[in-house]
């Protein structure tokens, strides 16, 4: 007996502290439900509008392009398309399917999709780009011996093709063919005007093949109108030769020089006023889209219609600039910069003879730099301020309506 009463008193003990714990673990989970049933409820708004927009998004590039083919691999199509000389050829394209039944690779980067080579350098696109860029640099005008089509290739190209003539360093339809100025600027010479000498079918032959820009990795090609919808391209009605952008480290030059020149001129015209934001880099870049569209004047479809599109785009940026606290002069003073910056440092286009184009590249440098270097000086930037700020005046508006309204009226007295 004497055993046994310490063992149930150690059993009561437990059985009292065990009972102990299960009320406080029940106050706990009584407590915790209140707190629970106290929140506030609330609904995945932004995830159920997040959800509703990439619906959107997906009803409307389904609708608008050609879904990939239901695959998880990369296959072969094939077709026959026509050569530059008219011969049908058997063409091939690699196409990657899409195991969800979305669009294809091509259509999701065009969207904004995520890869590399458009995020970073990559040095095997850059070196296969390179390649292109050398054999477009060897390019001449490959005609037909009647003369009655032309196309831009290689000499090893137009040597493949039998029968062909080729003219080395000259452009189908290009400076021989021009009655005066440069090419493309330039006027024509009349066909009726042109010898019968087989130098002229470069003038009067029918262009066959154009450059063609396809796939993912920026290829650019002379093919011909069959071939490039066929490869998915964007064929260039306008172009003769494959061009160039100007690449990342030419408008970050820019981009970089307008905004510290805008800056400098804007700090010297108002230096109280805090200034600070990306406009005068921006209005730098700004202006050379106006530099590269008179460049490209004769590749445009509709140049004069850009330019207007341009004009309103400048004229509407800089109302904006009108409003308070925002600096105007910056970025007025960042455009001006834009343009000398584009001189400086822009790829010209070349379209003559190799030592044209050298001198002329230097001549644009050169005097790129030199307005660049002269507007940013101690003693040239104070004059470049007081200008801007003279055109920026309600004075000198004034001064202008004022000028108009009385040409308007010895107009009117004269009739």
């Amino acid at each position: 007996m004497g055993t046994e009463r310490p063992n149930s008193l150690r059993l009561r003990q437990r059985a009292s502290l065990v009972s102990a714990r299960g009320r406080q673990l029940a106050s706990m989970i009584i407590q915790n439900k209140q707190t629970i049933d106290a929140f506030s409820e609330h609904r995945a708004y932004f995830t159920y509008w997040n959800l509703f927009l990439q619906l959107i998004c997906l009803v409307v590039v389904m609708a608008i392009f050609d879904p990939a083919p239901l695959d998880y691999k990369t296959k072969e199509e094939h077709a026959q398309v026509y050569r530059a000389d008219g011969i049908p050829i058997s063409a091939t394209k690699n196409v990657t399917g899409n195991i969800f039944y979305g669009p294809s690779n091509k259509v999701i980067i065009g969207l904004g999709g995520a890869y590399g080579p458009c995020m970073r350098r990559d040095e095997a696109v850059n070196l296969y780009i390179e390649e292109q860029r050398t054999t477009n640099s060897e390019f001449g005008c490959c005609v037909r011996p009647s003369g009655d089509y032309c196309f831009s290739s290689s000499e090893e190209t137009c040597n493949a093709l039998a029968g062909q003539r080729f003219y080395n360093n000259t452009i189908c339809h290009g400076q021989h063919c021009c009655n005066s100025g440069t090419w493309p600027d330039c006027e024509k010479i009349p066909e009726e005007n042109l010898s019968p000498s087989p130098e002229d079918d470069v003038c009067r032959c029918e262009i066959t093949a154009r450059p063609c820009c396809f796939g993912i990795l920026g290829e650019c090609a002379i093919k011909t109108k069959s071939e490039c919808d066929f490869l998915d391209g964007f064929y260039q009605e306008d172009a003769v030769a494959c061009e160039e952008s100007i690449g990342w480290l030419r408008t970050g030059l820019i981009y970089t020089t307008s905004s510290v020149g805008g800056y400098t001129v804007a700090t010297i015209i108002s230096p109280y006023q805090v200034k600070g934001g990306p406009s005068p880099g921006v209005y730098g870049i700004l202006a050379c889209l106006y530099i590269l569209l008179f460049e490209s004047w004769q590749h445009v479809v509709h140049p004069k219609r850009e330019v207007l599109k341009l004009i309103v785009i400048t004229f509407i940026a800089l109302l904006f600039g009108l409003l308070p606290f925002v600096d105007n002069f910056s970025q007025v003073a960042g455009f001006l910069f834009g343009i000398a910056s584009a001189f400086a440092f822009l790829p010209w286009q070349s379209y003559t003879s190799k030592s044209f184009y050298r001198a002329r590249k230097r001549i644009a440098t050169f005097l790129g730099l030199v307005m660049c270097v002269s507007m940013g000086t101690e003693q040239t930037a104070p004059a470049v301020g007081d200008l801007i700020a003279m055109i920026s005046s309600p004075t000198f508006v004034k001064m202008l309506i004022s000028a108009w309204n009385q040409n308007i009226l010895k107009i009117e007295n004269n009739f």
